[in-house]
């Protein structure tokens, strides 16, 4: 109809406010936030980087978990390893 604010679900989002784990993500390491996820699949043993630049660690309560902002979630254990060691070859890194 092209008029997707008239539809009864839709909800104006303030610009200004921050969207998924955007919010949980520190500048300070001494600050926790607690993050729902499976701990056994997606708390990482060690710190792990990527030199893709959508790649994101987060300091949750439970350790430390990866995220990739292009897909906007949360990274499994083995996802965050391939992103450490693949990430040229990302197919979802393209798609940004």
């Amino acid at each position: 109809m092209g008029n997707f604010r008239s539809c009864r679900y839709y909800v104006a989002r303030d610009e200004d406010s921050e969207e998924g784990l955007n919010k949980y993500v520190i500048e300070d390491s001494q600050i926790e936030q607690e993050i729902s996820f499976y701990n056994k699949i997606n708390i990482l043993d060690t710190p792990l980087d990527s030199e893709c630049k959508y790649f994101q660690l987060v300091r949750t309560e439970k350790g430390l978990v990866a995220h990739c902002k292009v897909l906007g979630r949360v990274l499994t254990r083995s996802q965050a390893v391939l992103c450490n060691k693949e990430w040229e070859d990302c197919p979802f890194r393209n798609l940004a």
